[in-house]
């Protein structure tokens, strides 16, 4: 088990330090945040264990002595020269392992040149090409997707929720997650063919399917759950996004036998969900199983600014009540999770492979 700090650390990271127990053969011994950050903090506390939450990279550096520094992505206002790079430099220096995104280390690139880096992982996260095939090949196994109404909207959190309500179920899964840091928790990273504009659907669409089929036949698992990159609205016409056409190719891939929608923070009513649910139905041809509503509320006119999509997160505290028990709406909680996947499981039972605990 290797040490790692991580840094910085911040809303957006909180889920790798709550579902710290999934990590594979790293533990988190130092929480670093952004100097200047400092909302008087000093631990940060997540499955029951305390972890201390310091904002001056170069004491929890010196104090905790860690082998491994995750650079995590930021996405407040934040400079890589100033913010990143003299800790980098630091880690380069002293021989550290680090841990970054595709993001950062083309960033890292553009301005470390000399210098020898030692990344945890030498390997790619994923896949950059795959088996054509020149038809889609039937996948046996339950698929579950699980997919965001909107981008960036807590499928991450969603998605280890999951993971871990799985294997508490004895249950052999191969997940895809949306994000890279999901290599670090033993989940597979999407191919980074479907995030490749030069790639064309077709091709997207076939390679997914065979890198599907490779993995039912490899692991041979119960479940397949595959976390659907980008969105699947756009939530203005005054930014558009993705319009869902990367979901759309991940539906041609194959059709999920189960979709998790995970919904951004609001009340909703029952015509809500119905009326989403329909129109879901209508675009992707799948019927929704379960939404979830995450901790994020939508921001739309910093939205249509930014051109990105940009939240408020909801603290736990001033989220409103959901009985979840009379219906399909959950939330991100381990109790509603846990009957989210009752319901789901119960539904796939016909398969004769999962077995309901």
């Amino acid at each position: 088990m290797k040490s790692v700090l991580i840094y910085p650390f911040e809303k957006e990271v909180e889920p790798i330090v709550n579902h710290f127990k999934q990590l594979v053969n790293i533990y988190p011994v130092c929480l670093v945040g952004v100097n200047g950050w400092d909302d008087g903090s000093r631990s940060y506390y997540a499955e029951g264990e305390k972890f201390p939450l310091i904002y001056e990279f170069q004491e929890g550096y010196k104090c905790y002595k860690p082998e491994i520094i995750w650079f995590t992505d930021f996405n407040g206002e934040l400079e890589f020269e100033r913010d990143y790079l003299p800790f980098l430099t630091m880690a380069i220096a002293d021989g550290k392992e680090i841990i970054v995104s595709t993001k950062l280390k083309k960033i890292i690139n553009k301005h470390v040149t000399n210098s020898k880096i030692r990344y945890y992982r030498e390997e790619a996260p994923s896949k950059k090409e795959g088996k054509v095939g020149d038809f889609l090949r039937q996948i046996n196994t339950p698929v579950i997707y699980v997919c965001g109404l909107y981008d960036g909207i807590g499928k991450f959190e969603l998605q280890l929720m999951i993971s871990k309500e799985l294997r508490e179920r004895n249950i052999s899964a191969v997940q895809i997650g949306t994000r890279e840091e999901f290599v670090e928790f033993g989940i597979y990273n999407m191919p980074l063919y479907m995030m490749d504009d030069t790639v064309t659907d077709k091709k997207k669409v076939l390679m997914l399917n065979n890198y599907l089929k490779e993995l039912e036949e490899r692991r041979k698992p119960e479940l397949i759950v595959l976390g659907v990159p980008g969105e699947l609205y756009s939530p203005s016409p005054k930014y558009i996004a993705g319009c869902g056409f990367l979901a759309m190719d991940c539906f041609y891939a194959t059709e999920p036998d189960a979709l998790i929608v995970a919904l951004p923070y609001k009340k909703y009513t029952q015509m809500d969900l119905i009326r989403i649910g329909e129109g879901i139905q209508r675009k992707f041809g799948v019927k929704v199983d379960a939404f979830v509503r995450t901790n994020k509320r939508l921001l739309g006119e910093e939205t249509e600014l930014r051109q990105k999509c940009t939240y408020l997160t909801i603290g736990e505290k001033d989220m409103e009540y959901i009985d979840f028990r009379n219906g399909c709406l959950f939330g991100l909680k381990e109790r509603h999770i846990k009957a989210m996947m009752d319901v789901i499981l119960s539904s796939l039972e016909g398969y004769g492979k999962i077995e309901l605990i």
